[in-house]
């Protein structure tokens, strides 16, 4: 009986085949470590603010993937988000939600409809759009986020305080305070319990909730709050830019009542705190520059009002672009200047610019829509009144933005 045996041609093949899998597969892991090698040299260039360098990075460790994967791999999305982040704090938003949309594409095609990843995507979403000053669509995605983290983790869970906070915050821009503050509540008595009563976490909150009883006019419920929240804050030395968020708004709430001197040293105070962390050319300093110029107006000393709130809006523009609601903000404070001085035209250019940008915004039927026509309207009767300086005294108004702590990155 004859005993088969393999041909020697098919050995030969076989061990082609072997040979050229081993070396693909050599490859492929050569150009992984490359691809890991890239991202953490992307995130060091990001922590080091080296924006331009980190996005090359991370561009060039994704071109890798994907001739690796191809379009639809998982492991592409974390590439993509980190790509979105550096294109958010370089202000190319539109590219930055580009991305961040192809990263919940390919999450959504890989992984159940409940994972974490998912509410990463939807919070990179909604804080791209939170920046952008474009509040309904933030909402809508913080709401999706909030709802996936509740379904995995269940409420009583750090990321889940987050989400439905950043939900609490937007609301707030939109002017919806009673239920922000119904939100804050929530999220207040989740972190008394994960952090305890002194925990920064815990007095973002605690500042947060004041900055809506703030805009409520309750100014001695939202003293009391940032007063605490201030506390906390000087007890940790490493949180100046929380410090000098609460300097600020215990300013404002004073100049509400009427407390203009009490208002400029607290001014002062948060734009020392704020220069001293992030340099006179931040976005942070524009916003306190801005609000202590309408102080200044405030108390007759309109040549310091003028620079500063030029200054502030100089800045603002720079960051934000032309359309953003913090560009509202810092027209409506040099309007205010502008008004003070009696120089009606120069004023109403200025609030007709801020009325712009919050229609786009908010909508015509938000309050600070309907605050800026209301302004505009009395501008008007001012023009054509003999009496002109007496009504123009009582129609001046502040503007408070940046108040509250920054939302929690999300990477």
């Amino acid at each position: 009986m004859t005993q088969s045996t393999s041909s020697p041609e098919i050995t030969e093949l076989s061990d082609t085949k072997s040979a050229i899998d081993e070396s693909l597969q050599f490859t492929i892991d050569k150009q992984l470590k490359h691809v890991k090698s890239l991202n953490e040299q992307g995130n060091l260039m990001a922590n080091a603010n080296m924006q331009e360098e980190a996005l090359e990075s991370f561009e060039r460790a994704l071109e890798i993937l994907h001739c690796v994967y191809g379009n639809d791999n998982i492991n592409m999305a974390e590439l993509m988000d980190n790509i979105g982040i550096i294109l958010a704090n370089l202000r190319r938003y539109d590219a930055a939600i580009l991305r961040f949309e192809q990263a919940k594409a390919i999450r959504a095609s890989n992984l159940p409809s409940n994972h974490p990843s998912l509410a990463t995507s939807a919070a990179n979403i909604g804080e791209t759009y939170r920046k952008m000053g474009k509040f309904k669509l933030a909402l809508h995605h913080f709401n999706k986020a909030t709802t996936i983290c509740d379904s995995h983790y269940g409420p009583f869970h750090p990321i889940s305080a987050t989400m439905l906070e950043a939900v609490a915050q937007i609301n707030h821009y939109l002017g919806k305070y009673e239920e922000a503050l119904e939100t804050y509540n929530k999220v207040l008595t989740l972190k008394r319990q994960l952090y305890g009563t002194t925990h920064l976490e815990t007095a973002d909150t605690i500042h947060n909730m004041a900055v809506t009883y703030q805009a409520l006019k309750n100014y001695e419920r939202a003293m009391h709050l940032f007063r605490q929240a201030l506390a906390v804050y000087q007890e940790k030395s490493r949180s100046p830019g929380q410090t000098a968020n609460a300097l600020k708004n215990i300013a404002i709430t004073y100049s509400r009542q009427g407390d203009h001197k009490n208002a400029i040293d607290y001014f002062r105070r948060a734009l020392d705190t704020e220069t001293r962390e992030f340099g006179v050319q931040h976005i942070n300093t524009a916003n306190t520059l801005g609000n202590l110029g309408a102080a200044y107006a405030r108390v007759g000393k309109f040549d310091e009002a003028t620079s500063r709130c030029k200054t502030a809006l100089k800045i603002t523009i720079q960051y934000n672009g032309l359309a953003h609601v913090d560009v509202a903000t810092a027209h409506h404070n040099l309007g205010t200047v502008k008004l003070s001085q009696g120089l009606v035209k120069k004023a109403k250019k200025h609030f007709k610019e801020s009325h712009r940008i919050y229609v786009a915004s908010f909508g015509a039927a938000h309050s600070k829509s309907r605050r800026e026509r209301k302004l505009l309207r009395r501008i008007g009767r001012i023009a054509s009144s003999t009496n002109g300086r007496k009504l123009k005294t009582r129609i001046i108004g502040y503007e408070c933005t940046g108040g509250k702590g920054p939302l929690t990155s999300f990477t």
